[in-house]
């Protein structure tokens, strides 16, 4: 976690967040959650929109890692790692 620049999550659920940070020791402000009340969730597309929004206002960098993650219908859940 500690490798990680920021977490790009799917949109639905800022304080599940907020505890799964409490639960792993990741801070907070390396969740990028500051769509959730802007654009909602839009189905399948949050982590794409979440990452041209995070590129735009500099949160990422060329080399910065980062994890995107969400979760779909029938409790799946999806996450990888990737180099900016």
């Amino acid at each position: 976690l500690d490798e990680l620049a920021l977490v790009l999550p799917h949109n639905v659920n800022r304080l599940s967040w907020i505890g799964v940070c409490k639960a792993l020791g990741l801070p907070l402000e390396k969740v990028f959650l500051d769509l959730v009340g802007h654009t909602g969730h839009c189905f399948c597309a949050d982590p794409f929109i979440n990452l041209q929004r995070a590129t735009e206002l500099g949160r990422l960098r060329p080399g910065d890692r980062y994890l995107m993650t969400s979760v779909g219908l029938g409790a799946t859940f999806a996450a990888m790692v990737l180099e900016h």
